[in-house]
């Protein structure tokens, strides 16, 4: 299921485990979890900084 990876992206599931203070309970298809947390794929984040920057030397 394409939204369960997204949803498993690496990034999230650090964030979210980081921020458990007591407990943590992970509900889901484990095989799932366990080849997400495994990939090393680099996703380009998509922001607008870049642009924002260059404008604001413009002027």
């Amino acid at each position: 299921d394409v939204n369960a990876k997204n949803m498993l992206e690496k990034r999230l599931l650090y964030t979210a485990i980081s921020r458990a203070k007591k407990q943590l309970f992970i509900i889901g298809n484990k095989s799932l979890f366990e080849t997400q947390v495994r990939l090393k794929l680099k996703r380009i984040r998509q922001t607008s900084l870049q642009e924002r920057i260059y404008e604001s030397n413009r002027k």
